[in-house]
């Protein structure tokens, strides 16, 4: 059988980042980021050969900015390669999620490593705007669109 959880943990030791062991499927991390912190999780699904990785922003959006977000992240999500941004409607909750899929045998560990760096870059690099929407009556597409280098989506 692959082992997921261990190529994950030799990345996660590798590069000396902070982690939790969770239960023998999921890590939790700290990740330090050039505009904020926030934890992040890494899931190991063998039974379905994925490795999901989630960054979680650390506050909840107030409920009556989630319409608002919700145009953020699909403004955000619109474009991007790896990833997406996802708003749970029912309590606020903001994460971007990474994902790798695999056939029969473990991704290399190089690829494990960057998949949690393109979820950290681009959780870094939008979590200002996320943090705008949430806190600020400016509208969503101003924001993406200063954060975008003046591209509108």
């Amino acid at each position: 059988m692959i082992d997921l959880f261990q190529a994950l943990m030799n990345v996660v030791a590798e590069n000396e980042w902070p982690h939790q062991k969770i239960d023998d499927t999921t890590l939790r991390l700290e990740v330090i980021g050039e505009n904020g912190n926030w934890p992040a999780f890494a899931k190991c699904l063998a039974d379905i050969e994925q490795i999901l990785f989630y960054s979680i922003v650390n506050n909840k959006t107030p409920e009556d900015r989630r319409q608002a977000l919700a145009e953020f992240i699909t403004r955000a999500n619109y474009g991007l390669r790896m990833g997406n941004f996802e708003l749970d409607f029912s309590d606020g909750e903001v994460r971007f999620k990474t994902s790798l899929h695999f056939r029969a045998e473990c991704p290399p560990e190089g690829m494990i490593e960057q998949a949690i760096y393109d979820n950290a870059l681009t959780m870094d690099h939008y979590l200002p705007g996320i943090m705008r929407v949430m806190f600020s009556d400016t509208p969503p597409l101003e924001i993406i669109t200063e954060i975008e280098g003046g591209k509108t989506t």
